[in-house]
């Protein structure tokens, strides 16, 4: 059986199998406010909320997001620019 990674939106998961939504998270990254992440220990989705230098992950500076959430944000970005 394979293994298929996936991210939890309420009592729902959703399946993604190349990672287009977003990447999974990674200590050797940083990643600025806004940008979207799975969490690998839950599997969810979450876009920070401040700029997170390079390292483990805190918890503190991100929130999980449903993906009706972070659509009404693209829209937003691309209606405002």
């Amino acid at each position: 059986m394979a293994t298929v990674k996936g991210f939890k939106v309420g009592n729902n998961t959703l399946l993604y199998q190349d990672r287009n939504l977003a990447n999974e998270f990674n200590e050797g990254v940083s990643y600025n406010k806004g940008e979207y992440v799975i969490n690998p220990d839950d599997g969810r989705l979450y876009v920070f909320t401040s700029d997170h230098a390079a390292g483990s992950w805190i918890g503190t500076d991100a929130v999980i997001i449903t993906i009706g959430d972070a659509i009404n944000n693209i829209t937003t970005e691309v209606e405002t620019a």
